[in-house]
């Protein structure tokens, strides 16, 4: 039985009960896993999980869903505070990178593209 999108709001309950930052994870890879934009605030609040096994799995499921609004999500992310300026440097260094793949993935090629039936061209 699929449900779906349906089924987000069950998966988005469990990770925010979830102590284990494993378990954590896999439900932030089975929340992404949707590639509906419905999942983004679950990937945006996941993003200030104190484990680094969690955010970096929100990243991967932003750079998968290749949008302009993972990019927001990603931007929006650098003012999260650190209490150690080295955790603060790792983190930024992983959105940077994930900003990265993003220019170079569909997302990417869309800001590179002119708009093929502009009106203002003619």
């Amino acid at each position: 039985m699929d449900f779906g999108i349906a089924a987000l709001p069950y998966f988005s309950a469990a990770f925010e009960h979830e102590q284990d930052p494993q378990r954590r994870a896999l439900l932030i890879e089975i929340i992404w896993e949707f590639r509906d934009i419905a999942v983004l605030p679950a990937l945006s609040a996941a993003l200030n999980d104190p484990s680094p096994l969690v955010w970096k799995e929100a990243l991967n499921g932003l750079v998968v869903l290749d949008s302009e609004d993972c990019v927001k999500v990603i931007e929006a992310a650098k003012a999260r505070p650190f209490k150690k300026e080295k955790d603060s440097i790792y983190f930024r260094e992983w959105l940077n990178e994930a900003i990265q793949q993003l220019k170079e993935g569909f997302y990417g090629e869309k800001l590179l593209k002119p708009e093929a039936d502009d009106p203002m061209e003619d």
